[in-house]
């Protein structure tokens, strides 16, 4: 056996070993050597699935359009090969990349060839798999219910078939799908099972993954110091592991929760740390997320010039990297500031380009909070119509996703909807 061939079979059984525990830049190197010597064999299988892998690691580091030039071409040589399995992985991967740029429908058109293929060579894990990825992409547009139907069809076949990591990994978008709806109860069971998988499988980065969504629930219930000893148990793995984009989202995370606990010293502490880390694993997309959150400490601290400077700087980057999310959300921050600074004009237009993003890309919650903005510049204005117009979809929206500023909510339209008749 050639040296080569050695090569390749240690890159093939250590690549789970590597994703697992988020070493990305271990992976890469082997990824790109192996390309190599695939190239020079004129393996055109082995080449689709090595350009396939490294688009995959691209995608993990938040590289979104690196991740897609490698996939695109992975894609290219799997069809000119009539590889029907990998051309179904590379359209699944291609779909999640175009669902994290916000980009939903388009991602459904990969998802849904992807299954055409799944189903006609009869493969029940690639099935499961982009069952799973279009319960993810439902679940983003608001359509829970159609998004728990798909997770709970992925997992009976992954059940079925004995795929663990697979059970984990849906168990765990059950769990998310149910903490979005309120449910934290049924979120936390999800997510307990999921966590006990991925201890049996020796999945770290797994695990770390869902220590932060079980912290993110506490978050939501108003539970941040429990919040913040799951995030601190994610953050000692993840360290431990070494996976350096994780650490900083979960620095993030806890940066976060000590600026809602109004300690926001150590809030800019963890987002200071987790900063350069964004810079040094090249994700652009989280960097934005923590210049984003940087900028509410300082508008928390009434500091608004230092809040807008990091604003600003996060917006152009999600208008680079085409994240449509992170663009309405800050859009929104923004306005909030010119709000809170009476420059009602510049609220307004700030506050209708989030109101139009987060339609488009079907943010239900997004939505809610910039109608809420908005209803309460048109109240200043005395355009009580209007406002009651916006509080009409936001209680709406709260029902639908039994939200737990209902009641407040509910309250708030029914005093404006008094005062329209004074208009």
């Amino acid at each position: 056996m050639s040296k080569n061939q050695i090569f390749l079979d240690f890159v093939s059984a250590t690549e789970v070993f590597l994703e697992r525990r988020g070493l990305w830049e271990k992976s890469l190197s082997n990824y790109e050597k192996a390309l190599s010597i695939y190239q020079s064999n004129h393996d055109l299988p082995g080449e689709a699935m090595t350009l396939n892998n490294i688009g995959k690691i691209y995608d993990e580091l938040g590289q979104k359009e690196k991740a897609l030039k490698y996939y695109n071409q992975a894609l290219s040589i799997r069809k000119k090969v009539h590889d029907l399995s990998g051309e179904s992985i590379t359209l699944n991967n291609i779909g999640g990349v175009y669902s994290a740029l916000g980009q939903k429908e388009k991602a459904l058109e990969f998802f849904n060839e992807a299954i055409s293929i799944c189903k006609k060579i009869n493969d029940r894990s690639c099935e499961a798999t982009t069952l799973n990825n279009i319960g993810l992409v439902l679940d983003d547009l608001g359509q829970k219910t159609e998004s728990l139907d798909f997770f709970n069809n992925a997992l009976k076949i992954r059940q079925l078939i004995d795929d663990r990591s697979g059970e984990a990994s849906t168990l765990n978008n059950i769990g998310y799908v149910y903490d979005e709806l309120g449910k934290k109860e049924e979120a936390l069971i999800y997510f307990n099972q999921s966590i006990v998988i991925c201890r049996e499988l020796g999945d770290l980065s797994g695990e770390a993954a869902i220590l932060n969504n079980i912290g993110r629930v506490y978050d939501i219930l108003g539970k941040k110091n429990k919040a913040l000893q799951f995030y601190s148990q994610a953050l000692h793995i993840l360290r431990k592991i070494g996976n350096r984009a994780g650490e900083a989202s979960t620095l993030n995370n806890i940066g976060k929760a000590y600026t809602d606990l109004n300690k926001l010293d150590l809030a800019l502490e963890y987002f200071n740390q987790s900063l350069p880390i964004r810079l040094e694993v090249g994700s652009r997309s989280g960097k934005a997320v923590t210049l984003n959150n940087i900028g509410k400490v300082y508008a928390a601290l009434n500091n608004t010039d230092q809040s807008l400077l990091y604003y600003n700087e996060a917006l152009s980057i999600f208008r680079e990297v085409k994240d449509s999310f992170g663009e309405g959300a800050t859009l929104n921050n923004i306005g909030r500031i010119y709000l809170n600074t009476k420059q009602n004009d510049l609220a307004l237009d700030h506050f209708n380009k989030a109101l139009l993003i987060r339609q488009e890309i079907g943010d239900p919650f997004g939505e809610a909070d910039t109608r809420s903005d908005l209803a309460k510049i048109h109240i200043e204005q005395r355009q009580f119509k209007k406002a009651a117009n916006h509080l009409t979809i936001v209680v709406s929206i709260d029902k639908q996703f039994n939200r737990p500023g209902l009641v407040e909510d509910s309250s708030w339209l029914e005093e404006i909807e008094n005062l329209t008749h004074t208009e």
